[in-house]
């Protein structure tokens, strides 16, 4: 099966091959378009060129849109003639490869299409014969797809690496994934003929602890177990209301900060979400939901005879600032459940502590800020 795809690779190797080539004009807004007719007739993928210079540089955004070579060509007109002048940048070096100029009288329609570039068309033939094809032989974990490398997706074989024909000098940016490990985008310079990539991937996180605030001022600790390439994720919480800091300056005397606050209750719940990116995204928005039941401790412990049980539903950020560590910020709605004749009670109880409105199964709450950081195994 292996040698079926090795040759399925060499069959579409001209693909890979093909260089890609950014183009920058300055001159005739006219003649533009007859310009990348006549380029477009070599063995090239061309793109247009930013109007302005990058803040990064030509050569530093070329390799970050796997651009091989920006040709800058500009037009200006002298007394009798035009001057046009080029420069052919390679970008994985930052070098220029050739710049030179000519000469030419005002052309006509037929000249611009047919022979007004000539001049420019040999140069270019010229450094797209020294960019050869070569093979990269990509190292990785049996089973990786790798997308991006080149127009068809590479998949690793069993031993574990497999050759990939491409042009160098080329950059390349690629995105490997395997159902067992994480995601990795990878920005590769391919230099030589049997220059390796190896792509190291580790196992997705399956265990999660965060601890965090609910509105900024009762702290909570929540663990799960992510599965499904970590896009799944269920778990145990605990909310707690005994201990919590507000921040902002007391009533009676704004000059001192407010002593802590403390509620008799404690929330224990199970809670599940779902991920709609994948793990290699630094910021991933999720759903969540949370259900446990609210005990009193006073002193002994019962449940809440207004509002026993609650539900959570809510949506959220998770921002990975480091391989380990995540932010996370999310907003929810709760619906605390009571009977019909604690329900009235129980709204005016919440009403005083934020927007809620009245089911006939008890009331909803919103919206809610929790947020805190997540340590990841």
């Amino acid at each position: 099966m292996r040698y079926v795809f090795l040759l399925f690779l060499a069959l579409s190797a001209h693909a890979a091959e093909i260089p890609r080539v950014a183009l920058h004009w300055k001159g005739e807004a006219q003649w533009y378009s007859f310009l990348k007719g006549a380029l477009g007739e070599e063995n090239l993928y061309l793109f247009d060129a930013p109007a302005q210079e990058p803040e990064v540089g030509w050569a530093e955004w070329g390799r970050r849109n796997q651009i091989d070579l920006v040709i800058f060509v500009l037009s200006r007109k002298s007394r009798t003639e035009y001057v046009l002048e080029y420069r052919l940048l390679e970008t994985i070096s930052d070098r220029v490869l050739a710049s030179g100029s000519w000469n030419a009288r005002e052309p006509s329609i037929r000249a611009l299409v047919e022979s007004f570039w000539a001049p420019l068309k040999e140069v270019v033939r010229a450094q797209l014969r020294e960019m050869v094809g070569a093979n990269i032989l990509v190292r990785a974990a049996p089973g990786t797809l790798v997308f991006g490398l080149t127009d068809e997706v590479v998949s690793v074989p069993e031993d574990g690496e497999i050759p990939v024909p491409v042009r160098v000098p080329g950059v390349y940016s690629f995105r490997a994934t395997h159902p067992d490990l994480r995601p990795r985008r990878v920005t590769f310079p391919a230099l030589n003929n049997g220059a390796v990539i190896q792509i190291d991937q580790r196992p997705h996180r399956f265990l999660s602890l965060e601890l965090g605030s609910l509105m900024g001022v009762f702290p909570y600790l929540a663990a799960r177990y992510h599965f499904f390439s970590d896009r799944l994720w269920v778990g145990l919480g605990l909310q707690q209301y005994l201990w919590g800091l507000y921040l902002k300056a007391g009533d009676t005397d704004p000059s001192q900060p407010a002593p802590p606050s403390s509620f008799p209750m404690l929330i224990p719940y199970v809670t599940a979400g779902y991920f709609f990116m994948d793990a290699d995204e630094p910021l991933r928005i999720f759903m969540m939901l949370d259900l446990g039941p609210r005990f009193y401790i006073s002193p002994i412990v019962f449940l809440d005879p207004l509002g026993a049980f609650q539900t959570s539903l809510g949506v959220g950020v998770e921002w990975r600032v480091w391989s380990e560590l995540s932010i996370r910020l999310s907003l929810k709605i709760d619906h605390l459940f009571s009977l019909a004749q604690e329900t009235e009670l129980l709204y005016a109880i919440k009403k005083s502590q934020g927007p809620v409105f009245a089911l006939p199964l008890g009331v909803i709450q919103f919206p809610l800020l929790i947020g805190g950081l997540s340590w990841s195994f």
